[in-house]
């Protein structure tokens, strides 16, 4: 039996209201919703099967998104624009950039899936997956929503799609989640690259 555990979306308004603040001080004006709070360090599986902590990225700039691999349009656009955004980065900058797509379907996308899903955008983009339980922890640390929806139109068990939020999370090299982005505000890249140059240059 499938079991995913869904956080609200009303848990994830009123998070995100609570977590959002002025600005880093600098006067510099966020395109995304500045946070400034401590990212909540976790350990899941990556694409090549090994052990990783988010804290083994710090130093980097991380992009953080949650979705699956059988997402018809929302993740493909996502990682579309992520890859977008960080090709245009000058190489120095785009090297301390990392992206992180965390699957809300563990059932699915063991890691050799999402190594074949992420590296199609990217080989530098990084898959992580977990049990159900893990991931559920990770999603309600970092207010994410999802819920999987049978298609009553199919025969096979396994056959659902997955609702979830969308969300992309700026972690800066410190480890602070600093910067909060609706999908929506992807399309505008340059926009985005602001953004990211402007916390990379502060270094965190």
């Amino acid at each position: 039996m499938i079991v995913f555990t869904v956080v609200t979306a009303v848990f994830v308004a009123a998070a995100i209201w609570l977590w959002g603040h002025a600005g880093d001080g600098s006067g510099f004006q966020y395109y995304g919703q500045w946070i400034g709070k401590e990212a909540q360090d976790f350990a899941l599986t990556n694409q090549d099967g090994e052990s990783m902590r988010l804290s083994a990225l710090r130093g980097n700039v991380v992009l953080m998104t949650f979705g699956f691999t059988h997402c018809p349009n929302v993740c493909p656009t996502t990682l579309a624009n992520l890859a977008a955004i960080c090709n245009g980065l000058p190489p120095r900058e785009r090297d301390r950039v990392k992206v992180v797509f965390v699957s809300v379907d563990p059932n699915r996308d063991k890691p050799q899936v999402l190594k074949d899903y992420v590296g199609f955008y990217s080989p530098r983009f990084i898959g992580m997956t977990g049990s159900p339980d893990e991931i559920a922890k990770v999603a309600k640390d970092y207010a994410a929503y999802y819920e999987a929806v049978m298609q009553q139109s199919q025969v096979a068990s396994n056959y659902y799609t997955i609702n979830h939020s969308a969300y992309v999370y700026l972690i800066d090299q410190e480890g602070r989640f600093a910067v909060l982005y609706d999908n929506d505000k992807l399309a505008d890249h340059e926009r985005m690259t602001q953004d990211i140059r402007h916390i990379l240059a502060s270094g965190g």
